[in-house]
């Protein structure tokens, strides 16, 4: 008998499954159908769970996370781990909304090894190095650069903008 919930999320406007809980082992597991899914494209770091799925898991008192990857590797990390030393990232992509990240250090092989993890440090003690990490994240993310020179003549021709040239003439 599965005991286990499906949590849902939205892409591309639709509501669809974000991952599994069980509620009565305390227990996430996120399925990753594409080969990306679920690794930070820019930094050794795993998850890319949905905010709103993490603040489900936040009402429902998760305890432990499996990330299964396509390409069939399984990683656990416990939540109070993952709270304390994951990075939200919005990506500023329409087709979903920002996703939570924890460096691949902090996630194992073994349910076992995870489990024994040492336990996350006090929020206090860990936040102003959270937040340094975050502004850097921040700063490596390929989205959250200014508009490419295609999308701010884009963006004026829609009458949203004032016009930006180069030195060269062409459009900056």
């Amino acid at each position: 008998m599965n005991n286990g919930i499906l949590l849902y999320t939205t892409y591309h406007g639709k509501p669809v499954v974000g991952g599994s809980y069980n509620p009565l082992k305390q227990y996430f597991v996120k399925k990753c159908k594409h080969r990306s899914g679920g690794r930070h494209p820019h930094l050794p770091a795993h998850g890319g769970i949905d905010a709103d799925i993490v603040e489900q898991l936040d009402k429902y008192g998760c305890k432990t996370i499996q990330l299964r990857l396509a390409d069939g590797s399984v990683f656990y990390i416990r939540y109070d781990v993952f709270k304390a030393h994951g990075f939200v990232v919005d990506w500023r992509d329409p087709r979903f909304g920002p996703r939570w990240y924890a460096m691949s250090q902090f996630w194992h092989t073994s349910l076992g090894k995870a489990l024994e993890a040492s336990p996350a440090p006090e929020a206090s003690a860990a936040e102003p190095e959270r937040d340094r990490h975050e502004e850097r994240n921040r700063q490596l993310s390929l989205f959250d650069k200014d508009p490419t020179p295609g999308e701010r003549r884009q963006a004026y021709e829609q009458g949203h903008g004032k016009p930006s040239f180069s030195s060269t003439g062409r459009w900056a």
